[in-house]
């Protein structure tokens, strides 16, 4: 019993660090948090991504609240290749999605959810083919269907894109065919 107080605790922790990082803090509470996911992986890391999605405004209108989740959104940013790089993204990916944050209103399935991912994350074309490719994964059917459109249209950009310029990030790309 005491591991798993000790478990929830971290992850009420994870939460809080995530919810509170600020121009002085966001870095500790980031190494901390990482700390905790040393010490808890894999529900920390998962619980961990899931709170980042959950603290950032992905609407897909300009709010005021860009400058309440500005530390989030550079380290979501800043660490989404190392997600995508691990065997078990779809998964993680999927988690923050299906499940947000309690506390998260107005946070679901929507047919912007993926442009609006990527534009607030800023990702490559293969990026986002390799979000869509993991979203086909989520236990929404909504989810499902919009990322099955969003393959649709995302794939031939990719493709056209390597055509016109010839160029392909190796490891990307790699991340395309290992996980479709």
């Amino acid at each position: 019993m005491l591991g798993s107080d000790n478990l929830a605790l971290s992850l009420l922790h994870i939460e809080s660090l995530v919810c509170n990082a600020g121009k002085k803090t966001h870095k500790a509470n980031f190494a901390e948090i990482h700390q905790l996911i040393e010490q808890h992986r894999p529900i920390a890391e998962q619980h961990f991504v899931r709170c980042l999605f959950s603290s950032i405004d992905f609407s897909p209108y300009e709010t005021k609240s860009a400058q309440k989740d500005f530390h989030q959104t550079q380290y979501l940013s800043q660490e989404f290749n190392s997600i995508l790089s691990k065997p078990n993204f779809p998964s993680l990916l999927c988690y923050a999605i299906d499940r947000p944050l309690p506390s998260v209103k107005g946070f679901g399935p929507s047919r912007h959810i993926l442009s609006q991912i990527s534009r607030v994350l800023k990702l490559s074309r293969v990026q986002e083919v390799a979000l869509g490719l993991a979203f086909t994964q989520s236990s929404s059917s909504q989810i499902v269907y919009y990322a099955k459109q969003w393959i649709r249209l995302k794939l031939p950009e990719l493709v056209q894109a390597h055509l016109t310029t010839g160029k392909l990030p190796v490891q990307p790309s790699l991340l395309l065919v290992s996980h479709s």
